[in-house]
């Protein structure tokens, strides 16, 4: 028996994407800010937005997802952390993680981005960088 649960919203099946143009104009650029923070970190050729979600490879694995949910008025976006690098054990991060939740047969801790691009800018940079020095560590 697994203790993860599917993040996706329902009646969205976790291997359907909603795509990007679904979701509300601030939305989309929130997670092209995201993205392109994480481009900042990893560098262009590690990141990749997808139709409804954005990840962040490195050796062929993802190890990040940026992921709205719940197109709508309620709609919101998550960043994801591969549960490979124990984010939940992290110190001093502007949010604790939640999970862990299963995308795409993938198991990641995620947590919700301020809604405001300056702060969800700052956060996601927060997460990157730790996220890269545990990947220099390795």
């Amino acid at each position: 028996m697994s203790d993860t649960e599917d993040l996706s919203p329902d009646p969205v099946d976790r291997k359907t994407t909603v795509n990007l143009a679904q979701y509300h104009q601030t939305t989309r650029e929130l997670v092209d800010a995201t993205l392109a923070v994480a481009k900042g970190v990893f560098g262009n050729e590690a990141v990749k937005k997808l139709a409804g979600s954005g990840s962040v490879s490195v050796d062929g694995k993802v190890i990040a997802k940026v992921m709205p949910q719940v197109p709508g008025p309620a709609e919101y976006v998550l960043l994801g952390v591969s549960t490979d690098f124990a984010p939940q054990t992290w110190v001093d991060m502007p949010a604790t993680f939640d999970g862990p939740f299963v995308v795409v047969d993938s198991q990641f801790h995620f947590f919700l981005l301020p809604r405001t691009i300056a702060d969800a800018q700052e956060t996601a940079a927060c997460v990157f960088r730790e996220l890269k020095t545990r990947l220099a560590s390795g």
